[in-house]
């Protein structure tokens, strides 16, 4: 079931009155006027343009595995875009790139029972009809990728069957890892830097709590949590 606001403060925070509902709730709005990103960004979306996407999901992770809700979301909207024959991977730790740009990001919060994720409530931003984006260089849609206008209802429609499909698969951590890795942005090689650091690495590994496990160019192997970390692209 989709819920469809025609406008909302946050999907994530009106999807939190509807936590009894089951996997694949959704709550869909037209306009979000304090949309969130990661790193308390705000996510900048036109009106009646791209997905502003809420879906509601409980897998009873232990909070110490949490980050396989992240990679298997991020799967969901990789095969989500290349079912539209857009070639898509993954930025760790979960922003959808195509083209090099950045077409899709998500914010997800869990709500926990001890140390069981009870619940996830999965924030989805996609850019969909959007022509220009403002002092966003590395911003892109499908609009601009393939000329074409999108039906947003039916995509949001879609990407929950591919939702669904991942989530209610039952994959092992280390399946979902493999795939995961394989989708991976730049994987072999790219640049990175920190507060205190700029570098070449490949990726080696994703741990099950997110960390990102890299090897430099002198064989110096290297653990990162989320915002420890940027890749210059």
């Amino acid at each position: 079931m989709i819920l469809w606001l025609d406008s909302a403060t946050s999907t994530n925070d009106i999807l939190r009155s509807y936590v009894n509902k089951p996997n694949g709730f959704c709550v869909a709005a037209k306009q979000q006027s304090l949309g969130r990103g990661q790193r308390g960004n705000v996510w900048q979306s036109e009106k009646e343009a791209n997905i502003l996407s809420s879906f509601l999901f409980s897998i009873s992770a232990q909070v110490s595995n949490s980050f396989v809700i992240s990679m298997l979301t991020s799967l969901a909207i990789v095969q989500f875009l290349e079912k539209l024959q857009c070639k898509a991977y993954i930025k760790w730790p979960n922003d959808i790139i195509v083209g090099n740009q950045k077409i899709a990001g998500m914010l997800i919060e869990n709500d926990l029972l001890g140390e069981i994720i009870e619940y996830s409530i999965i924030g989805i931003g996609l850019n969909v009809n959007q022509k220009k984006f403002e002092n966003l260089p590395k911003a892109t849609s499908l609009h601009r990728l393939t000329g074409k206008r999108y039906d947003i209802p039916n995509l949001i429609s879609m990407l929950r069957v591919e939702l669904l499909a991942e989530f209610d698969a039952n994959q092992s951590f280390e399946i979902v890892k493999k795939r995961y890795l394989e989708k991976l942005y730049q994987r072999e090689k790219a640049k990175y830097f920190n507060k205190n650091d700029q570098f070449v690495a490949k990726v080696m590994n994703v741990e099950p709590d997110g960390a990102l496990v890299l090897m430099t160019t002198d064989a110096v192997v290297k653990k990162f949590y989320f915002k420890e970390i940027e890749m210059d692209y």
